[in-house]
């Protein structure tokens, strides 16, 4: 039986602005062991109610797994062989349904809560989806990429997918829509906008990363990250963006971003590969830097409260940040 280990992150981190002026604190870690079943990859997290929440991921050419708990996450309930590989996003509606999908354009979706899981082919089985994004009960998207590095964004209109895909001319990583019409989507080189609920995306400016992740507070004001350690910032909706870190930069230290979440407009997070984990409190003008608490590469940043934040990712890695 493989124990892995969570953790309690007190809000006591190491200072790292985006200069040459640095501090370090010591982190104070309290450390629990959650038995998840698996060694396996974290790549998604949901909680659809304080006590009943799921986590998605696998290995790539793994079968796929879910993980249910029903006591807040103090425990967890393995579900395997659920899909044929690896599960990567997982969303719910406002009407309670769970959707989850990974590789082979599979979307799998359940209405109770998880003890059944019935699956749909919404795509071809060359198409990988990346993430998913529902805005009410009869508008959703999934998004990924093709076997032939084409972007894909597949619209849901409440009860099928549709047949009509857009593409896009590069791999979509992640996608949020702040209303029914108007949205952003980030990939390969490009962040990409739609004021037409999806029909039609128009590249930005932003440029010179792989873009993994976003958010947007409204239509006006978001971040971006990417991959090479990219961050940009806009507050005229994609039409200009703010550097606040340049990836690119032989004075940076290289950092891998992998996913960015908001609390609050004054508090966010940035995660990382080796265990990075960036805190601002001053919506995103500066950034700190956690003392070391994992070798592994965090996946997503779970925002279930305020004061507590789940951070997931490879080999079965699931730490707990709770805040004052």
């Amino acid at each position: 039986m493989k124990f892995v280990k969570l953790f309690l992150l007190s809000s006591l981190i190491g200072i790292v602005f985006f200069s040459s002026c640095r501090k370090t604190v010591q982190l104070n870690i309290h450390e629990i062991l959650v038995d998840t079943l698996t060694t396996r990859n974290l790549e998604d997290m949901l909680f659809v109610s304080a006590d009943t929440g799921f986590i998605v991921g696998g290995n790539r050419y793994e079968d796929g797994m879910i993980l249910s708990t029903f006591d807040g996450g103090l425990t967890w309930h393995l579900k395997d062989n659920v899909s044929p590989w690896i599960l990567y996003s997982i969303k719910s509606t406002p009407n309670h349904k769970v959707y989850t999908t990974g590789i082979i354009g599979r979307v799998l979706t359940s209405v109770n809560n998880g003890k059944k899981w019935d699956s749909m082919q919404v795509w071809g089985p060359g198409c990988d989806f990346l993430k998913l994004y529902f805005v009410d009960n009869n508008l959703g998207f999934a998004v990924g990429g093709s076997s032939n590095s084409d972007g894909v964004v597949q619209k849901f209109n409440g009860t099928s997918w549709s047949t009509d895909v857009a593409k896009i001319s590069r791999i979509i990583n992640n996608i949020q829509m702040l209303n029914t019409k108007t949205g952003y989507i980030v990939g390969f080189g490009g962040v990409l906008k739609t004021t037409d609920g999806g029909n039609t995306w128009d590249l930005t400016t932003a440029e010179g990363d792989n873009f993994t992740a976003l958010h947007f507070f409204n239509e006006q004001h978001g971040f971006v990250i990417g991959y090479n350690g990219t961050l940009l910032e806009t507050t005229d909706g994609g039409a200009n963006w703010n550097s606040k870190r340049n990836g690119n930069s032989p004075f940076n230290a290289s950092w891998q971003f992998t996913d960015i979440a908001f609390s609050s407009e004054a508090m966010g997070y940035i995660a990382g590969t080796n265990g990075l984990l960036l805190k601002t409190t001053d919506g995103g003008n500066h950034w700190k830097k956690s003392s070391y608490f994992s070798a592994q590469t965090v996946r997503k940043i779970y925002i279930q409260s305020p004061q507590l934040i789940w951070l997931l990712g490879d080999a079965a890695s699931l730490f707990q940040l709770i805040e004052d």
